[in-house]
């Protein structure tokens, strides 16, 4: 088998792996961003998320922010954000439970051999109400885009790894993903990934099957 051919069937692997390994539950992410030049290198980004479980069908959490991107090089970049956040309550499912957070990402890029990578460090300040009011959390992700092309260079594939490091938790979070970057429409370009989620719990380790869908405008 070709590397091209192994780089497009990685994410296929790792999901009919993965299937059965989880929690038995199985969910659904939709983010939507639209991203536009402010002045030069600095631009303005605006985005919302939803998540859904009980196998795809009950909403119970999402997110809206906007933040600001310095694009200070072609490897380097700087975006602090303003985000807005609700879970749904576990003892109240009509209610929802507000959380703020401040972030600030710092993101290294680079390409070899037509690879290309980003390394995005994020430190996020958690805002909620509850005994553990505030705390901090730092997150780590590594994206790499393949030099690869499918489907008439429609798509290409795509894959990140990325842990989290919470206050007085340590690393309770890694997420796993692989799939596909799609040129849709002019500016329009969207991600379909598989995502393996890893929750750290008291009673152990806990793992959802996530299906992520990414859809971004620029301009």
């Amino acid at each position: 088998m070709s590397i091209k051919n192994l780089v497009f069937f990685m994410p296929l692997t790792l999901f009919a792996v993965n299937i059965f390994n989880g929690n038995k539950d199985f969910q659904f992410w939709l983010q939507d961003q639209v991203e536009g030049v402010i002045l030069g290198r600095l631009h303005a980004r605006a985005e919302q998320e939803f998540r859904f479980t009980e196998h795809s069908s009950k909403l119970y959490y999402f997110h809206n922010q906007i933040s600001f991107k310095y694009l200070a090089s072609p490897h380097f970049e700087l975006e602090p954000t303003y985000r807005q956040v609700y879970f749904r309550k576990k003892n109240s499912p009509n209610s929802w439970q507000p959380v703020y957070e401040p972030i600030l990402d710092v993101t290294l890029k680079g390409v070899s051999s037509g690879w290309k990578f980003a390394d995005r460090n994020r430190v996020e300040y958690v805002m909620k109400s509850g005994p553990a009011k505030t705390l901090w959390v730092y997150r780590n992700r590594l994206l790499v885009v393949s030099p690869f092309y499918y489907f008439a260079k429609a798509a290409v594939p795509m894959a990140f790894g990325e842990f989290f490091w919470r206050e007085q938790h340590g690393i309770d979070q890694t997420r796993l993903a692989g799939g596909l970057q799609i040129n849709l429409i002019g500016k329009a370009r969207g991600n379909v990934l598989y995502m393996w989620r890893s929750l750290k719990r008291q009673s152990g380790w806990i793992h959802q099957n996530v299906i992520f869908t990414q859809i971004q405008l620029s301009f």
